[in-house]
């Protein structure tokens, strides 16, 4: 379109997100995925700012001020180039164009909670972890440190009973959409009522995740867990006993589909072997779990830490960037019944309550108060940056390396 005398209506698409952050801004299409990036002048930031307005509807006069600076020129040619707006003249009237802005029910008030029914509460609960017992042989180096950085097993005092375990996993299924119901320890191997549980399980036909060191593992037990309900996440962590590993796929030689294997590691030598592990006994199902250890940041920065390449190439939905604006995508929905009997709902943060209260007062309580669910990029620096809520949510590492931002980004 030639621009001549005269105003025009500048609009953008509804997919369309605008992040404007210090001297830059960010426009991402949740649609086409396409991004546009440029630096912030003066007369940009007015259209910016008054495209931000919800009261303009995704629309602004362009005056022939504002089309005589260049910036604006490059910046309209560029966005309708990648056909997130258009020009029309202003003598028409303007399109109806709603922001993707939600309107979010995460700030519920104690009042509002209060006076909603038990399952609707009970619809935010997806996963919920028994830590059943705490006992442990083993003597891992960082046993109580890697727990607050992924789902692991640790050692911990007391041990959950049967009868309550059972009651839970029946409050849970029966009244949430929870879909993964997980077992830990300790040694889950040596809690005095693993027969029963496991017989409870197959009777009741629940999908079920068990987790342990491989270390432990017991072929005892072999029989009982050979069962479709049943996934072995089991973790591995240096130095690795490459017999034991054997043992434990022999043991699982016509259902290896069961079977994940959780790699823990620290430094680039040790992913070297890991993979070599991998290899050696074509382990089809792992995960890497890079694990800080308080004197490999250089690794982190190196194999975790996000740059700014990677985040240009993310395509999130219009859905994955509400949900990342409001809540944590990692924490969201998940409980954490520890041995001791205490809930959580991330293990870095403080108890919710104990194995006696009401489960359905146990989510009410974090939706309302709780410090993980709702824990998004809001804190320094990421609020100072275009890619805020293109970032996937915080996770533990934030909270154990004590920085809000694990990534490489440079801000300007």
């Amino acid at each position: 379109m030639k621009y001549n005398t005269g105003k025009y209506l500048l609009y953008l698409e509804p997919s369309v997100f605008v992040f404007k952050r210090r001297s830059r801004i960010l426009l991402y299409d949740s649609e086409s995925s396409k991004k546009v990036i440029f630096d912030l002048t003066e007369p940009l930031k007015e259209i910016i700012d008054n495209l931000s307005n919800i009261n303009n509807m995704y629309c602004v006069v362009l005056d022939d001020e504002a089309l005589y600076d260049e910036s604006v020129r490059a910046f309209v040619a560029l966005l309708r180039d990648h056909y997130m707006a258009d020009v029309i003249p202003n003598t028409i009237m303007p399109p109806i164009v709603i922001p993707p802005i939600m309107k979010c029910h995460a700030d519920k008030s104690k009042e509002d909670i209060m006076h909603m029914q038990g399952t609707d509460v009970m619809q935010i609960l997806n996963e919920i972890t028994f830590h059943l017992n705490g006992e442990c042989h083993q003597q891992c180096e960082f046993c109580l440190d890697y727990y607050k950085q992924f789902n692991c097993c640790y050692k911990d005092k007391g041990e959950l009973p049967i009868k309550d375990v059972i009651r839970i996993i029946d409050n849970v299924i029966y009244g949430s959409i929870a879909n993964k119901i997980n077992f830990s320890g300790g040694n889950i191997f040596l809690y005095s009522k693993i027969e029963e549980l496991f017989e409870y399980i197959r009777k009741t036909k629940i999908k079920s995740n068990l987790y342990f060191n491989y270390l432990n593992w017991n072929e005892r037990y072999k029989e009982a867990i050979i069962d479709e309900n049943f996934i072995l996440h089991i973790y591995i962590s240096a130095p690795i006993n490459k017999e034991q590993i054997k043992s434990i796929i022999d043991s699982f030689k016509q259902k290896t589909d069961c079977l994940n294997f959780s790699f823990i590691l620290r430094s680039e030598q040790e992913l070297s072997f890991i993979y070599d592990i991998i290899d050696i006994f074509n382990i089809q199902q792992y995960t890497m779990l890079p694990f800080y250890d308080y004197n490999n940041i250089d690794f982190f920065r190196r194999m975790v830490y996000t740059d700014e390449k990677e985040l240009i190439s993310v395509t999130p939905t219009k859905r994955d960037i509400y949900k990342r604006q409001h809540v944590n995508l990692f924490d969201l929905g998940k409980l954490i019944l520890s041995s001791s009997g205490k809930y959580y709902s991330n293990i870095n943060f403080t108890p919710l309550g104990n194995i006696s209260d009401d489960i359905i007062q146990i989510v009410g309580k974090e939706w309302m108060v709780g410090k993980s669910w709702k824990r998004i990029r809001s804190g320094f620096p990421c609020c100072d940056c275009i890619y805020q809520y293109l970032c996937p949510s915080p996770s533990n590492y934030e909270l154990v390396i004590g920085q809000n931002n694990l990534c490489n980004v440079v801000f300007v």
